[in-house]
């Protein structure tokens, strides 16, 4: 079968037209995708500092617990899993759940143990880590007034650190943001 010219030239501008329009929504997917991804970061800079906040008002309650109710640990860490919220309240409850079920384990063991976990998921940096594991070496294993000393030299240093990652995040959300918008366009018109 033959077309005639004009038919040709018709199909022939209906594919380069069609053509034009799958470039274009791919570039806006792309686009779209590394925005998104720039989003992304920014969200996880920002659940850092969520959680440093968290931590510290659990530490508080811990603190409130074990120095003025004279709660038992495995109760006091209950309570304060039950008065936060996010990953770590999660922490708080499972360090407390572990302390309640686990034979000859240690508060410190539990604690570290439950630390590891939100380590793994991405949430903590090196600094609080390590500001927290050394908490737990006292955690249970001293006197009340040794152990509220210990919760608030471990929340002033919380504190210092939350306020260093707040900054970090104001510096490094509109650098996410915009890397991921930006470079999507950047990509789109090298690849045009």
């Amino acid at each position: 079968m033959t077309w005639p010219p004009d038919e040709r030239c018709r199909v022939v501008r209906l594919c380069v037209v069609s053509l034009g329009a799958v470039k274009l929504v791919g570039a806006v997917l792309f686009v779209a995708a590394t925005t998104s991804i720039g989003f992304a970061e920014a969200r996880r800079v920002a659940d850092k500092v969520q959680f440093l906040e968290e931590v510290d008002s659990a530490l508080g309650v811990l603190g409130t617990e074990i120095g003025y109710c004279g709660t038992p640990l495995a109760q006091a860490l209950v309570r304060a899993a039950d008065s936060s919220r996010g990953f770590a309240g999660t922490m708080m409850q499972k360090s407390a759940a572990a302390l309640s079920d686990s034979a000859g384990s240690t508060a410190c063991e539990v604690f570290r143990q439950a630390l590891q976990e939100v380590r793994d998921m991405g949430l903590i940096d090196d600094m609080p880590f390590s500001i927290l594991w050394a908490f737990s070496s006292g955690l249970g294993a001293s006197n009340r007034n040794d152990q509220m000393r210990l919760l608030q030299a471990t929340r002033e240093k919380l504190r210092l650190e939350a306020a260093r990652a707040r900054e970090q995040q104001i510096r490094e959300s509109k650098l996410y943001r915009y890397l991921g918008l930006l470079g999507g366009v950047a990509v789109v018109l090298a690849l045009y």
